[in-house]
């Protein structure tokens, strides 16, 4: 048992240590607190803005007004907010393949999601997965 925690020990040296792999997972906390970052920034301003449409309507509907313009918009809220809201990430990136691409290839779906992955958290250029 001592030869396999001593095995252990060298593996994580040679990796992080002397190979200097710590410096890539650095990177890689660095891209992922700044993805964080932009989607709690992109979250928070469209929250704002949906729920600004909504009482905003509702007010003006409560004091019995009616603007068409607030109306439109705010059935296009209502949309985002029981659809888009209750969908798990991956069935939204499946959905917005197979409307834009119009492909059935389970393949391609697959290639697709790979190249949105290798995009967002890969330093390297998008690579030819398929």
């Amino acid at each position: 048992m001592a030869e396999w925690f001593e095995g252990v020990k060298q593996d994580f040296i040679q990796t992080f240590i002397t190979g200097d792999r710590w410096q890539s997972m650095l990177e890689g906390l660095g891209t992922t607190l700044l993805i964080t970052l932009c989607a709690l920034v992109i979250g928070v301003v469209l929250g704002i803005i949906i729920a600004a449409v909504r009482s905003t309507h509702d007010q003006m509907a409560a004091e019995g007004k009616k603007n068409p313009i607030l109306t439109f918009f705010n059935k296009i809220c209502e949309i985002y907010l029981a659809v888009i809201r209750g969908t798990p990430v991956m069935v939204q990136l499946l959905i917005m393949y197979f409307v834009t691409h119009t492909s059935s290839s389970v393949k391609d779906a697959i290639c697709f999601i790979q190249r949105i992955f290798y995009f967002l958290f890969s330093k390297y250029p998008v690579m030819k997965c398929c």
